[in-house]
């Protein structure tokens, strides 16, 4: 039963969390363990960056061309919130499978992250590390390899795929 911490609100047992955040791991095959520490996750973010692993994004159609010719630029937008101007921030996958909406396809990207400002991003209702990260500034187009246009579905299916050659290649 959830517990009350403050007027109008409640909070989980931790207990419930914690295996929710196991299922998540499980399902989006993530490279650490979920949690909402800050000091924990600017941790597993250095790991992770120290183990040479790349920063995923997925790319809508009418982008990958520009893209793969000029990088990502960086963008400032208004903020429609009305709280004042801040500039985009360009979202990507570190340690976790790429994002993708139910139904869509998109173009996967690996961007390489030397070099890059890459921050953790706390999402969720929970505000926890979920392998979400931001990359400040422009992406060159030198530090970015297209993996390939990809569903939900068609990445899970790539992944199966890698897996058995990668199974042949050891057996041979």
């Amino acid at each position: 039963m959830p517990q009350r911490t403050s007027p109008g609100s409640f909070e989980r047992p931790q207990q419930n969390q914690e295996a929710k955040w196991r299922e998540v791991e499980q399902k989006h095959r993530l490279t650490f363990e979920i949690t909402d520490d800050r000091d924990e996750v600017v941790e597993i973010v250095a790991e992770l960056l120290d183990q040479g692993t790349h920063v995923v994004i997925t790319v809508p159609d009418e982008h990958i061309e520009y893209i793969k010719q000029h990088g990502i630029p960086q963008i400032p937008q208004a903020d429609r919130s009305g709280r004042g101007e801040h500039y985009s921030v360009l979202a990507g996958r570190l340690g976790s499978d790429p994002y993708f909406n139910i139904n869509e396809e998109r173009w996967v990207v690996e961007v390489d992250p030397e070099g890059l400002d890459i921050q953790p991003r706390m999402t969720g209702k929970d505000q926890a590390f979920y392998g979400t990260v931001t990359v400040g500034g422009r992406i060159p187009a030198e530090k970015i390899q297209v993996i390939g246009k990809f569903s939900r579905e068609s990445w899970e299916e790539h992944l199966k795929e890698l897996e058995e050659t990668s199974q042949q290649g050891v057996a041979a």
